[in-house]
């Protein structure tokens, strides 16, 4: 299992990921860490789920693209769209001439932010090279665990968050899955921001201190959960012992 959240602040865009992968080999799968999430040059960020080695393909593919075609939306989105399709088709293509029904399929998905201008963008990348866009939304989540992230998305997400917030709800929202998931994702957990700036844009990775302030923050956030509903349940149980 993968899991690659975005989420739009009013002030930047986030991305949080899982940093566990599975190596499948002999009888036992193995455990190890991995990073999920890449700048493109200094003017997006994206991350990959699916098959390890076909993310590999697409990322070596992205990195090696010229500053000026990756720093337009249009021509970064083109060039997703063309590298994901060059990667997946022939190993989709070797797959089905294989027949092996219960295997999953090797190939790779993408999610991608990026300013255009002033205006953020979200953009999922399917496994064939379809670009599909989550402006409207202000969020996404790609992956196996992707179904377990996106409830936590959207009981909590609004419009108006700010930056440090949804830094915290990318965290809070990947901890969760890790917690609920059987197995496949894991820590550490990397979360990563895209910001402007009186007109340049920073992207910046979290720091293990910043990454522990934002655990304190969910605990928090948690602690707070668990006294409220204390509290009706208490005040429920008081209702219905003085009822008539």
């Amino acid at each position: 299992m993968t899991l690659i959240l975005a989420i739009r602040a009013k002030d930047g865009i986030v991305m949080a990921s899982d940093g566990q992968a599975t190596e499948v080999g002999g009888d036992q799968p193995t455990k190890l860490t991995t990073q999920k999430i890449f700048p493109v040059h200094k003017n997006a960020l994206w991350g990959g789920a699916g098959d390890g080695g076909a993310i590999d393909e697409v990322k070596l593919l992205i990195d090696a693209l010229q500053p000026s075609k990756a720093g337009n939306h249009s021509t970064l989105c083109e060039a997703f769209t063309e590298k994901i399709f060059q990667v997946n088709h022939p190993r989709w293509e070797r797959f089905r001439k294989m027949g092996l029904p219960s295997s999953k399929d090797p190939t790779a998905t993408a999610l991608m932010v990026q300013y255009e201008g002033d205006v953020p963008h979200i953009v999922e990348f399917e496994i064939h090279g379809a670009a599909c866009k989550y402006d409207k939304h202000g969020y996404q989540a790609i992956g196996s665990g992707s179904n377990l992230a996106r409830p936590w998305l959207r009981e909590y997400y609004t419009n108006d968050v700010d930056l440090d917030q949804a830094r915290t709800l990318g965290y809070m929202t990947v901890q969760r899955v890790i917690e609920t998931a059987a197995l496949g994702v894991g820590p550490p957990i990397d979360v990563w921001t895209l910001r402007k700036k009186s007109g340049s844009l920073i992207i910046e990775q979290a720091s293990e201190e910043s990454k522990n302030g934002l655990k304190d923050a969910v605990n928090v956030i948690s602690q707070l959960q668990k006294e409220v509903f204390t509290a009706y349940k208490i005040d429920r149980d008081k209702a219905a012992i003085n009822a008539p």
